[in-house]
């Protein structure tokens, strides 16, 4: 199963179902992730995690883009983790030779 990391932050522990934080809690860790369930199929996850994992996640986390493809034409969206990285289009064959 791949994860993909949206986002690692800090959150109060034990805030309840209410917008402000309880009196006397501690800020702790969270990670905020996609697994792949199924083929194509993906889920939203979270899990509390210590600081030194969370520095570490924070340098693997990737972003939402909307790409076009200059081939076809098409948009689809990929996770990337800096604008500079190349994403193949997911539509056209791989093994194009023009």
């Amino acid at each position: 199963m791949t994860k993909i990391t949206i986002s690692v932050c800090k959150v109060y522990r034990n805030t309840g179902r209410f917008r402000f934080h309880r009196k006397n809690t501690k800020k702790a860790w969270k990670h905020y992730y996609l697994e792949e369930d199924e083929p194509d199929e993906w889920k939203f996850n979270t899990e509390w995690v210590d600081s030194i994992k969370a520095q570490f996640l924070k340098l693997k986390k990737r972003h939402k883009r909307m790409c076009i493809c200059l081939n076809c034409g098409r948009i689809f969206y990929a996770y990337i983790k800096n604008e500079r990285e190349e994403v193949n289009c997911p539509i056209c064959p791989d093994d194009e030779d023009e």
